[in-house]
């Protein structure tokens, strides 16, 4: 019997004979496609260190220069911060929806199809969801805007407004 081992450069040449070393031989591929990409990170994240170490120590030389005052400080500072934020990537692209967010947009459907009468509050909602009533109307409005529910006001109520899951042929409830 052949043994494969991950330092052999030969395992890609050499045919499985049984299942076993079939996926032994699968997950040693994915394992160094996983190493790569590693790998690409840990550079991509050294360059961003040497860049930041950089701004550092023109920072320090504008302070040094500007003798410590008050208002060159704070132009330094002003400036690091500036190049800080354009220098963070986005942790979500633009117009897509973060896994928490859409985890929401469920939860919220899930608790309005369980209602009765299929109309929630806001502050009932972001009280279930865990968020404050300003996050749970966030989440509403990125729903109502995507056509999955509608805010309607309450007609046993001065000023509240609710929630209101869309009909299934997708019109508009009568308010």
């Amino acid at each position: 019997m052949t043994t494969l081992t991950f330092e052999s450069p030969e395992y890609e040449s050499i045919a499985p004979s049984t299942p076993f070393e079939r996926l032994l031989l699968a997950r040693m591929e994915a394992l160094e496609a996983k190493v790569g990409e590693l790998q690409t990170l840990a550079t991509s994240q050294a360059e961003t260190i040497v860049a930041q170490a950089e701004q550092i120590a023109n920072f320090n030389d504008r302070l040094s220069r500007t003798q410590g005052t008050v208002v060159g400080l704070e132009m330094a500072q002003d400036e690091l911060e500036e190049r800080f934020v354009k220098a963070r990537p986005s942790t979500t692209p633009p117009g897509s929806v973060s896994a928490k967010t859409e985890g929401h947009i469920q939860h919220v459907k899930a608790l309005l199809l369980h209602e009765q009468n299929h109309r929630l509050t806001v502050k009932f909602l972001g009280s279930r969801l865990g968020v404050s009533k300003r996050q749970a109307w966030n989440i509403v409005h990125r729903m109502e805007a995507e056509g999955v529910v509608n805010v309607i006001w309450d007609p046993h109520h001065k000023q509240r407004q609710l929630v209101e899951l869309r009909q299934i042929i997708g019109t508009r409830s009568e308010m």
